[in-house]
């Protein structure tokens, strides 16, 4: 629900920008969306990895689910920001042929390349604790989280307008990470001890 809530109100923030800035967002969202089906993957892994370590209390198994899911997914997310970055325009100009809308797009891509790799760790987090069966701080996490997103949406927006709205939706993304990392030696010890009690 923070989720979607922060979504919608990154889409509406932007729609009050006029039609323009607004199908501009639609189109570079589009390009975050597509990258998060690809980061998500690798989340999804984590999920099942360390689910079935912590399952078979191998606390090794448990180890290396972490590294090499989430290294896996750091290549993917640079890989695909490089993508954006060298083809960013050319995709732009794909889904629309409008001057007006490619021009913004084009300035506020940027933040677009950016997304994959400020998204990445809070979409593995999100994966290691579910996988861990940690949604306690999962729910603690995002919900400071979406706090913090409104306050730095209030602060910058004012002054730099959608360029405010995207780096509060990129502030989002890494608050979310670090709020779930800063639960990571807990979860760790809780993980550790769980498997050393069987």
């Amino acid at each position: 629900l923070c989720l979607i809530f922060a979504l919608s109100w990154f889409a509406s923030k932007g729609a009050r920008a006029g039609d323009v800035v607004f199908d501009a967002n639609a189109i570079l969202m589009m390009f975050v969306s597509f990258a998060a089906f690809f980061l998500d993957g690798f989340a999804f892994a984590a999920e099942s990895l360390v689910g079935a370590a912590f399952g078979a209390r191998k606390l090794e198994r448990l180890r290396k689910a972490v590294r090499y899911s989430t290294e896996l997914a750091v290549i993917t997310a640079i890989g695909v920001s490089l993508t954006l970055a060298l083809g960013g325009s050319l995709f732009i100009d794909f889904m629309t042929d409008v001057q007006d809308v490619r021009e913004i797009a084009y300035r506020f891509l940027p933040w677009a390349i950016a997304a994959p790799i400020l998204s990445i760790w809070c979409f593995q987090l999100d994966g290691i604790f579910i996988g861990a069966t940690q949604t306690a701080e999962m729910r603690n996490a995002m919900i400071f989280s979406l706090v913090v997103f409104l306050a730095a949406w209030f602060i910058l927006s004012p002054q730099y307008d959608n360029h405010g709205l995207w780096a509060s939706l990129m502030i989002f993304y890494v608050v979310r990470a670090l709020s779930l990392y800063a639960y990571y030696p807990a979860l760790k010890r809780n993980v550790a001890s769980n498997l050393a009690a069987s």
